[in-house]
């Protein structure tokens, strides 16, 4: 009895240190859409933390957003924005877009058990070649089995210019179907 006691006490005291993130629940009607309004962010004067050690500031130091699309106006802050994703869908590719095209830095961290376990770098200061996805947008591909849940830091800036901070994310082929008719279009227009 005294060893169930302890256990329920070390969960409750594991659970209540963690560090919380907002859910995103993936399904078959909302996919596409922009999700920032399921995540929190913080804003740092600095560029220098690592992913790791923005993992370890409390909660209470993010601000839920509650916009589909946030704009942080013009502004050279770095911004850490966190989010886990449940997928309810059929689909088990999907792509996260995130910023805008020009913003100079957009790097996602998946993070495991409270530790970063992979990156993607994407945004202005990066080159082109270096990009995991070769897309004019900054993307990041997200493989996650229906069912599954995925847990992601995202850091944001840009050196001056106007941040518009939308969150889509879209299975990958519905993605590029809707991108092939924007440049078809475009083709037209200009």
């Amino acid at each position: 009895m005294k060893a169930i006691f302890l256990g329920i006490i070390f969960f409750v005291i594991n659970i209540s240190f963690s560090q919380t993130f907002p859910l995103i629940d993936l399904d078959n009607e909302n996919l596409g859409s922009s999700f920032a309004d399921k995540t929190s962010f913080l804003i740092l004067d600095t560029d220098h933390l690592s992913a790791n050690q923005v993992l370890e500031i409390p909660d209470d130091q993010f601000e839920s957003i509650n916009q589909d699309i946030i704009n942080f106006d013009f502004t050279n802050k770095t911004y850490w924005v966190k989010f886990s994703v449940i997928n309810n869908t059929r689909f088990d590719e999907f792509y996260i877009e995130a910023a805008r095209a020009i913003t100079n830095k957009v790097n996602l961290y998946e993070v495991t058990d409270g530790f970063v376990t992979d990156s993607s770098f994407n945004g202005d200061d990066y080159p082109y070649a270096n990009k995991k996805i070769g897309h004019r947008k900054n993307l990041f591909q997200l493989d996650l089995m229906q069912g599954d849940t995925g847990t992601f830091l995202l850091k944001v800036v840009s050196d001056g210019e106007m941040l518009f901070f939308p969150l889509y994310i879209s299975d990958k082929v519905d993605f590029h179907t809707e991108d092939f008719k924007v440049q078809f279009t475009n083709g037209f227009y200009y």
